[in-house]
């Protein structure tokens, strides 16, 4: 590994070396008005000889370093198949949740036993709030509803402090369960073609 970073290193010297001499001759790429000095010197014999020299042995470095080429290509490729024939982690998918319906309906709360023993006063609404019907679980009126989110997608009784939306989603009628712990599976995100769930056991050993 040594004989190979020394070679590297004398060839990026040499590259250098021809880097800084072509910066250095910029200056000669002139079109009109050469001088005569300038022209005997660029046309001198020895340094023709010197560039033609230097250009028959870039093509014989060139010639010799063909088999340590195809030597490394070949070395390359190997590696590279070894590497396509690692073992991958194979591809499945997970089985069907299990879906339940959930049957649980909140205890009806009756708003007069509610409101008898507690001084409980009306919201003054700022703007005016687009649910106006009576909160079913408790009995309260409208009064005693405020919004609890922005956009007024959620709702909250100040008489029995329960939340509720004008438009329940599906997963309140049922829900998903987890197929290998029957853990509840939880709503992580909502796409435009499907949700996502997340099973949130952590003491299940499946992955």
């Amino acid at each position: 590994m040594e004989i190979i970073s020394q070679l590297l290193e004398n060839l990026n010297t040499l590259s250098l070396n021809i880097f800084q001499l072509t910066t250095n001759l910029e200056p000669l790429n002139i079109k009109d008005n050469i001088s005569s000095s300038l022209a005997s010197l660029a046309t001198d014999p020895k340094l023709i000889d010197l560039i033609n020299n230097i250009n028959n042995s870039i093509i014989s470095l060139n010639e010799t370093f063909f088999p340590i080429i195809d030597e490394a290509k070949k070395d390359s490729k190997t590696k590279h198949y070894h590497l396509k024939q690692m073992p991958y982690t194979p591809f499945h998918i997970d089985e069907a949740p299990i879906v339940k319906v959930n049957t649980n309906k909140p205890v009806q709360l009756s708003f007069d036993d509610i409101i008898k023993d507690k001084d409980i006063k009306p919201i003054k609404h700022r703007t005016p709030l687009s649910y106006t019907d009576v909160y079913q679980h408790c009995g309260a009126p409208n009064e005693y509803i405020y919004s609890n989110v922005k956009g007024e997608k959620q709702y909250k009784c100040k008489c029995c402090l329960n939340t509720f939306t004008i438009h329940s989603h599906y997963h309140y009628e049922i829900s998903y369960h987890c197929p290998h712990c029957s853990c509840k599976l939880e709503l992580k995100r909502e796409r435009n073609d499907c949700d996502v769930l997340v099973c949130h056991n952590n003491n299940y050993k499946f992955y």
